[in-house]
């Protein structure tokens, strides 16, 4: 199963080229903030750890996010994932199954 990360900063367009992509390759869309955005509404543990950092205007850490990408690649469909920030070392997110590709 091939995985696609787009990465780059708020505002760069890795929302725009995810949708294109999913909507091409027929594969879903994932979004870390869509996750959080998720746990937090559903009010599960990693929601209310975000929550906290959040609201203390903190960024969320690279292991809560990666926690809740744990999470959704447990789904079935998992094929895509927009990740805006990846600041730990490609073998951190190997172990999550997330291979880097330049496009």
């Amino acid at each position: 199963m091939t995985r696609l990360v787009l990465v780059g900063p708020p505002g760069a367009g890795k929302g725009t080229q995810a949708g294109t992509l999913s909507e091409k390759l027929g594969v879903p869309h994932i979004s870390t903030g869509d996750l959080f955005r998720a746990h937090i509404g559903d009010g599960t543990a990693l929601g209310r750890s975000v929550q906290g950092y959040l609201d203390a205007g903190k960024l969320v850490p690279d292991e809560v996010t990666n926690e809740m990408v744990r999470v959704r690649q447990a789904e079935p469909d998992e094929d895509l994932l927009e990740h805006p920030r990846l600041v730990v070392g490609p073998v951190e997110h190997r172990d999550v199954g997330v291979v880097r590709v330049a496009l």
